[in-house]
């Protein structure tokens, strides 16, 4: 059996393995296999070996030895492989990775980002197209609304935490499962993912660990519900922003920065919503933006209402977390403020803000670990150049994209006319 064990105190997340389920057997007694954890294969007893052939390169893989006869690739994201059984020598037995008209699971529960979650799902869904299996997957019960709404040919098996993982998948799962594939970000997870994602950014991560080659830009537009699309809430011209991100060195850290833009947008005729996800009372700065004539939409709404809202909307501005992937998602042009990643690690757009003249980038630093992510600014943090890399991006830097992306999309929200 392959489960999920979680020590929230310790931070750890791993995968742990037994080997009473490997879940097809053979015309060889005692002979199973599957693609459940890299290639899994268990053998007869000791007369036997085992090797794991990439089919693609022609070159042997590296294996991990477990008891009770059991061997497994190393690798645990996609390769087409073949597997060669031998006895004394001599093979007895092959197979070869076909996944067509089989189960194949999708483990998504560490894709708990909302722009994880966003970049891997249009993968899934061609990786499902390629081989013409059927797809489960397991997540947690917040994303399923969205999930079903747009990806309504997969299998969903969700649960409210991780905690209760084993029983709440396992036993949901298929028992004649073929294959699973599980979606990771956190480095090293060696074995899980082929690159670094610091070095290839969250698409190509997405597309490496399924086999499948990176498309521009690739995404699955998510749909309004038919009230939304038919009838419009907001008749006048309006945008969306988003000031938060999970944490603060992914936001814009210019302590005047929201309050000028909101100002800013306000005297060219829009309406301006913020639709963070965290509820008001978390930030002192959601006083500027009010003040500025702001409308709050944050808190913990559906995300449903969220794309509902971001549909008509005029354009979106944001920081490097998932509404700014959201936004992208429904298919609006989006405004990103970053600095502490390079701009390859998120979606290509001609309309990112990034400062190159002060630090910046640090989390595609290869020097630094993942603790960048929780303990603030790695070089500066306590000093005046604290956070330098979205300090240094000033309102005007926004406002001159704002009106660059108005004249490319001929929008008037003066006179009232919007992009849609």
């Amino acid at each position: 059996m392959i489960f999920r064990e979680v020590d929230a105190a310790n931070n750890i997340d791993r995968i742990v393995l037994t080997n009473d389920d490997i879940a097809f057997a053979t015309d060889i007694d005692g002979l199973r296999f599957d693609f459940n954890f890299g290639c899994r294969v268990k053998l007869p007893d000791d007369t036997y070996d085992v090797n794991f052939i990439d089919m693609d390169s022609g070159s042997p893989l590296e294996k991990e030895y477990y008891p009770d006869n059991v061997v497994c690739t190393k690798i645990k994201y996609f390769l087409r492989i073949v597997i060669k059984v031998y006895k004394y020598g001599m093979e007895v037995w092959n197979h070869c990775y076909d996944a067509a008209g089989k189960n194949v699971r999708i483990e998504l529960l560490m894709a708990d980002r909302l722009g994880d979650l966003l970049v891997f799902l249009p993968y899934i869904e061609k990786f499902q197209e390629k081989h013409q299996c059927n797809i489960y997957l397991t997540t947690t019960n917040k994303y399923v609304e969205i999930i079903k709404r747009n990806f309504n040919k997969f299998h969903i098996i969700a649960i409210e935490t991780v905690d209760n993982f084993n029983e709440k998948i396992i036993s949901k799962l298929p028992e004649n499962l073929y294959a699973t594939y599980y979606y990771r970000t956190g480095y090293p997870d060696i074995g899980f993912r082929h690159n670094d994602i610091r070095q290839i950014g969250l698409q190509k991560n997405a597309a490496e660990i399924l086999g499948l080659d990176v498309i521009k830009n690739y995404r699955h537009k998510l749909l309004p519900t038919e009230k939304a699309k038919c009838e419009r809430e907001v008749k006048e011209p309006y945008v969306c922003i988003s000031m938060r991100a999970s944490n603060t060195c992914k936001e814009w850290n210019n302590v005047n920065g929201w309050q000028e833009v909101v100002k800013y947008l306000r005297s060219i005729g829009y309406r301006v919503f913020c639709i963070d996800g965290d509820p008001v009372d978390k930030d002192i700065h959601y006083d500027g933006i009010i003040a500025n004539g702001c409308e709050l939409r944050a808190g913990y709404e559906p995300l449903q209402d969220r794309i509902d809202l971001l549909y008509y909307a005029d354009f979106f501005i944001g920081v490097s977390s998932g509404l700014s992937w959201l936004a992208w998602a429904v298919g609006i042009p989006v405004i990103m403020i970053s600095g502490f990643s390079l701009p390859y690690t998120e979606f290509e757009n001609p309309y990112r803000i990034i400062n190159k003249s002060v630090c910046h980038g640090c989390w595609n630093n290869m020097n630094f670990g993942d603790q960048i992510m929780y303990n603030g600014c790695p070089l500066y943090n306590g000093t005046e150049r604290n956070f330098e890399c979205t300090t240094a991006i000033t309102p005007a830097m926004v406002t001159e994209v704002v009106d660059r992306l108005i004249k490319d999309y001929n929008l008037h929200p003066e006179l009232g006319t919007t992009r849609i």
